[in-house]
């Protein structure tokens, strides 16, 4: 029950920030073994873009499962300060666990993306890479 009620909240937290995320940004594509996938994207919270400190929604699908992360980046620092976030539609993952799971690349790119670098975006020529977690 403690893990049903855990995994709700988290679940409208995320849910209510996705309601005023932007479009997803493919991020990264992740090499997991012979032809199978990962794909990230993500997605910044209208409310925190622009500012030092950005609400991110990162999104992971392919052959490792659904995810759905949320984020903070602060631009200024390039720090990231992970929130626990919900794995395989309903399986609550710490914050911890997620800073784990997620490959740098996708950070990288996330800052790029959103902290207003001017990298531009896609950049097809990195976005693959094989096994940089």
């Amino acid at each position: 029950m403690k893990h049903l009620l855990v995994a709700l909240t988290i679940s409208i937290c995320l849910t209510s920030g996705v309601a005023q995320a932007q479009e997803k940004q493919l991020l990264f594509i992740d090499e997991v073994g012979g032809p199978y996938t990962d794909e990230w994207s993500g997605s910044v919270d209208t409310e925190t873009k622009g500012q030092s400190l950005i609400q991110v929604s990162l999104y992971r699908t392919g052959k490792s499962g659904d995810l759905l992360a949320s984020v903070v980046l602060d631009c200024t620092s390039e720090s990231v300060h992970f929130a626990p976030g919900i794995e395989f539609g309903d399986f609550v993952v710490s914050a911890e666990e997620l800073a784990n799971e997620v490959p740098e690349p996708v950070l990288t790119h996330a800052r790029e993306a959103f902290c207003g670098n001017g990298a531009g975006w896609p950049r097809t020529a990195v976005l693959k890479q094989s096994g940089n977690r």
